[in-house]
């Protein structure tokens, strides 16, 4: 399958990938007004999330979306660099 990122009617975006043959399911949030971008899974919802890094990474320079700029726009603007 191929690479599918999509904005939910909550403001999340969704990224959705193959990785080693296997399905990765990616969700992100960031505030309204902006702010850091975060990582939302079952152990980490919403604000608690854990800050995305430049590249879609965990560790780095932490990514933020600014006030009026689409999330999707920045994850797809991030997907796929290193």
């Amino acid at each position: 399958m191929k690479t599918t990122i999509k904005t939910t009617v909550m403001g999340t975006v969704i990224l959705e990938y193959s990785r080693k043959g296997r399905w990765v399911h990616r969700e992100f949030w960031s505030p309204i007004h902006g702010g850091y971008v975060r990582q939302i899974d079952a152990n980490h919802p919403g604000y608690l999330g854990r800050q995305v890094c430049k590249g879609l990474h965990l560790e780095g320079t932490t990514l933020s979306c600014g006030e009026g700029q689409s999330l999707e726009t920045v994850i797809r603007r991030e997907w796929g660099k290193d």
